[in-house]
């Protein structure tokens, strides 16, 4: 078990409905471009933001090295993913606005830079 176990939010008063998912998009488009603020150039793909690998990204992934990938669910809140198909998900605390961006993003990218070692190690 590691240090973000069990970690989980809901984003309260986002719904499965129209104005849920539009609301989820904007994030997502927030997160892209608040990475490019800060120097990181990446694109949303679909509902998640993939991060580059870094010389010291951790070896995540089943078969080769993927890329740690941010994303926000409607009923679990903000999560960081592996950018596969059948990613564990590591849950992350964080308002559900665009208040709790900058969070996410402070953590996904010490994480992805190796600051934390392999989150999603068993």
């Amino acid at each position: 078990m590691n240090a973000f176990s069990g970690l989980s939010a809901r984003c309260r008063g986002l719904t499965s409905t129209t104005s849920g998912l539009a609301l989820v998009n904007t994030l997502l488009d927030t997160v892209v471009a608040r990475l490019a603020e800060r120097g990181t150039t990446t694109r949303r793909d679909v509902l998640y933001v993939p991060l580059p690998r870094t010389a010291t990204t951790p070896a995540w992934g089943a078969f080769e090295p993927r890329r740690l990938a941010i994303t926000i669910d409607i009923d679990r809140g903000w999560a960081l993913v592996i950018d596969q198909p059948s990613s564990p998900v590591v849950d992350v605390v964080a308002r559900c606005d665009e208040s709790g961006i900058d969070a996410v993003l402070d953590l996904a990218i010490a994480i992805n830079t190796g600051d934390f070692a392999n989150v999603f190690a068993r």
